[in-house]
């Protein structure tokens, strides 16, 4: 993995590569952040969103300037960048991670879940399944998309996992 180059997405960001290009997609420290990452096996496009917070309409201003920071306006904002470039949502292998709390008491405000049902609403109406997922919990993590191996991993503080 050392050689390929790392390209870090960071809260609020997504990243698409194309089929000509390689690299490591990571989205690190997903407490109750939803990391996402998308790709095609076909026309050979990755792409990752690392979102914050649920809705849009705390904020509409903030959202305005920077959609991926919710899950409502960039989860939709990644997937239509990924069908301008080619993909077909059916084609689209999607893998979530995240989506927890942040300490070891309970988040009175639920922010993982929200985000995480925020989530799913949005694979439902697009009529998307996500074929791996490692979400809930108090656990941080980080996502990986190889677009080289078409791999997703999440790593844990001890431990690795393939989705």
């Amino acid at each position: 993995m050392n050689s390929i180059p790392q390209i870090f997405v960071n809260i609020g960001q997504y990243k698409v590569i194309k089929n000509n290009e390689s690299a490591i997609l990571v989205a690190q420290n997903l407490g109750s952040c939803l990391g996402l990452a998308a790709f095609d096996r076909i026309k050979k496009i990755y792409g990752m969103i690392h979102c914050l917070l649920p809705l849009s309409s705390r904020d509409p201003q903030k959202a305005k300037q920077n959609p991926a920071l919710y899950v409502d306006t960039g989860v939709p904002l990644l997937l239509e960048t990924l069908v301008e470039l080619g993909c077909s949502l059916q084609d689209l292998e999607i893998y979530v991670a995240g989506c927890g709390h942040t300490g070891k008491e309970l988040d009175p405000f639920e922010i993982g879940q929200k985000n995480y049902t925020i989530f799913r609403k949005l694979a439902w109406k697009n009529a998307l399944c996500s074929k791996g997922e490692h979400v809930g919990g108090n656990i941080p993590r980080t996502l990986i998309l190889n677009t080289v191996e078409e791999t997703v991993i999440v790593k844990t503080p001890d431990k690795m996992i393939y989705l």
